[in-house]
């Protein structure tokens, strides 16, 4: 939750060090054919997960997230996916429907009443880690997304790049719970 919100609020701000790379080819050029013909050497195509799909070197259901959203951490960290990155299994995925943006999302989603719906949904680990579960995260009620404005969005990116997430998440306090 740290590296993501070190990136404030977009994930085309989040470091290198917090992204990595999916082999996912579109086409095959000879670089391609090189690394499945290496990773076949290796023996990787024999491995546990690559054995049973076909082919071996491609991972099914790749979708592209709206929202990223932390799974472990003090606060529900989400970013809004503009560099349509996929995301591993320690991250919930975000699919938006019915119109309603990420960035207004975003800004519903920072507000002291998340947190609270977090405390009282999430489960915790100990030590005020909770473990976001897709099921779990679904229950949480947050404002109306497609009322809201989202002028304090530039206040949660401030907020969230000098890691103050607790600053994030009061941006919205004033402009979404009491003025809308």
């Amino acid at each position: 939750a740290r590296t993501l919100a070190r990136g404030g609020l977009y994930t085309s701000r989040l470091p290198k060090s917090a992204q990595a790379k999916l082999f996912y080819p579109r086409d095959f050029g000879p670089g391609e054919l090189s690394y499945i013909a290496a990773g076949k050497t290796l023996g990787v195509h024999q491995g546990y997960k690559c054995s049973r799909r076909e082919p071996w070197y491609l991972v099914p259901t790749v979708d592209t997230p709206d929202v990223i959203i932390s799974v472990f951490g003090e606060k529900p960290t989400l970013l809004i996916n503009d560099t349509k990155l996929t995301a591993s299994n320690s991250h919930l995925c975000g699919y938006l429907q019915g119109g309603v943006t990420a960035p207004k999302l975003a800004a519903a989603w920072y507000t002291t009443l998340t947190l609270l719906e977090a405390e009282l949904q999430i489960h915790a680990l100990g030590g005020g880690v909770m473990v976001f579960v897709p099921q779990e995260a679904g229950r949480l009620l947050i404002p109306n997304p497609a009322v809201v404005p989202t002028a304090h969005l530039k206040n949660i990116e401030t907020a969230l790049r000098s890691s103050s997430p607790e600053n994030a998440f009061a941006c919205g306090n004033q402009p979404i719970l009491m003025d809308t």
